[in-house]
């Protein structure tokens, strides 16, 4: 695996990459991902995401993030006792946010924009247009129909 790969997928997955997962990792590198579920040691029973009708259980649910939140993410981890009535089992993440706070003088100015002589000349072409409308009627040739849409759009 190389380093790039060790960035992208984590040393604590279960079971073994098959095409699908080569390609998921493929996506990852191309777009600045990494699966945040084997980035955590957990115990095995917290890590299988689905299980096969003849028991073998498996990793094929994943929980994606950019690089850039990678510090964000504190655990991933499945639970498996949860009742969601499928094969799956539940993933979930926590997250650490950090919420900026605004202050109070730096809120932008905000011009008001409908005094504006080209917004009312923008309004009364707009209506212009959408009158012409309502001479369309349903008793109308298809051909004259699209005459008549074609010299609103024009």
């Amino acid at each position: 695996m190389s380093e790039k790969e060790c960035n992208t997928i984590g040393e604590y997955g279960i079971g073994t990459r098959n095409e699908a997962g080569e390609r998921l990792v493929e996506f990852c590198l191309e777009n600045n991902l990494f699966v945040a579920n084997t980035m955590f040691q957990n115990h095995r029973r917290r890590l299988y995401t689905w299980t096969h009708p003849d028991c073998p259980r498996h990793q094929i649910d994943y929980i994606l993030a950019q690089n850039r939140w990678r510090s964000s993410i504190m655990g991933v981890r499945t639970l498996p006792g949860a009742d969601c009535g499928t094969d799956h089992e539940l993933l979930m993440a926590e997250v650490k946010t950090r919420l900026k706070l605004l202050k109070p003088g730096a809120r932008p100015i905000r011009y008001d924009l409908t005094e504006l002589p080209l917004s009312i000349a923008y309004k009364l072409e707009i209506k212009n247009r959408f009158d012409v409308l309502g001479r369309i009627t349903e008793q109308m040739e298809p051909n004259d129909l699209a005459t008549e849409i074609n010299k609103i759009f024009k």
